[in-house]
């Protein structure tokens, strides 16, 4: 600055931020985020560009993994999610997961909104390996009927092209090599034989084929106990025995109770046709409290005769079972198990 500069009031050279001299003009225009400042020692007015939020409207350094890129005036997102948010005063920059730490292929999952890089597998693609097992002749059976696991097919066969590792299980702990046998399989255990009431014996294969190993469905059996509805003609019976599927009322009543395989539980119902005068009873599973029953929504009177006396049935399993009779009918009703 010369010393007549001094003698001449306003503005006689405009400098950008490298020194160098801008056009003369009559009028300066702050526009944007510009702040004047003066300079009383230097005899300068300073401007300075700064953010809304009083910081730099640039970014200093802008890395991609942790080397600096050339600095720019803009920065485009390509990918991820860029978003106003005006509440916060910020714009806000939504980017994938940070890439996995291992060499590999890797696929980007969303899962409830989160995003994860995970190693693909052949079911992602297509529906790989499915081990399915049929066959049998699996149920229900009577405490201790036998299951007799004959015509096990196994898809694919076990000694299929490919497979390499097949056994076959039991829910009792079982397992046999089944490598390289073709349908029919055997069960680890030839035949199966349950005496608890709700005692179930399951099988499955496990086969390994193209590298995947996956298992089978389940064969399930289960054992139950019988209950047994039939009439009397006095009433008065207090117990019975086995006679096959069936059981004969015996001391004080005689007649045929027909056996349902099935629990007997709140809600199950048995059927009483029209006839002559009959007492029913039902014969049944021993429960701690005396069961309650219902015709129609009212309240069906039967007595438990007997409580908890030993029923051997016709596989000579004994369980704790207890005996009910109704009053003298004549009409048709269906009971229904209440309490």
């Amino acid at each position: 600055m010369s010393w007549l500069d001094q003698f001449f009031p306003g503005y006689n050279v405009i400098q950008n931020a490298n020194g160098i001299p801008v056009p003369q003009r009559q009028t300066i225009r702050l526009v944007a985020n510009l702040t004047a400042t003066d300079d009383p020692v230097n005899l300068v007015t300073d401007l300075s560009a700064s953010s809304g939020g009083g910081g730099s409207i640039f970014y200093q350094t802008v890395e991609a993994n942790g080397l600096a890129v050339t600095q720019r005036d803009t920065i485009n997102f390509i990918g991820g999610t860029v978003a106003d948010n005006s509440g916060s005063s910020r714009t806000d920059v939504t980017l994938p997961p940070a890439l996995p730490g291992s060499d590999g292929y890797y696929i980007l999952q969303r899962s409830s909104g989160v995003y994860s890089w995970v190693t693909p597998t052949q079911d992602m693609i297509s529906a790989g390996l499915t081990v399915t097992l049929s066959g049998s002749s699996n149920g229900t059976f009577e405490c201790g009927a036998t299951w007799t696991t004959t015509g096990i097919t196994c898809s694919p066969a076990c000694n299929a092209a490919g497979v390499t590792a097949a056994t076959i299980n039991d829910t009792d702990g079982g397992s046999t090599n089944v490598l390289g046998t073709a349908n029919p399989l055997s069960s680890p255990s030839a035949t199966y034989t349950k005496s608890t009431a709700g005692a179930t014996e399951g099988i499955s294969v496990t086969l390994t084929k193209g590298g995947f190993t996956k298992t089978s469905n389940s064969l399930t059996s289960t054992w139950l106990d019988r209950y047994f509805v039939g009439s009397g003609s006095t009433g008065a019976g207090t117990s019975a025995t086995a006679s096959g599927n069936n059981a004969s009322l015996a001391s004080g009543d005689s007649g045929t109770l027909t056996g349902t395989l099935a629990t007997f539980g709140v809600g199950a119902s048995f059927n009483i046709p029209a006839g002559a005068a009959a007492y029913w009873y039902l014969l049944v599973a021993h429960t701690s409290s005396a069961m309650t029953f219902k015709s129609g929504g009212a309240p069906f009177p039967m007595t438990r005769v007997t409580s908890a006396f030993t029923f051997t049935n016709q596989f000579s399993v004994g369980h704790s079972f207890d005996l009910y009779v109704s009053n003298q009918l004549t009409q048709a009703y269906t009971v229904v198990r209440d309490t």
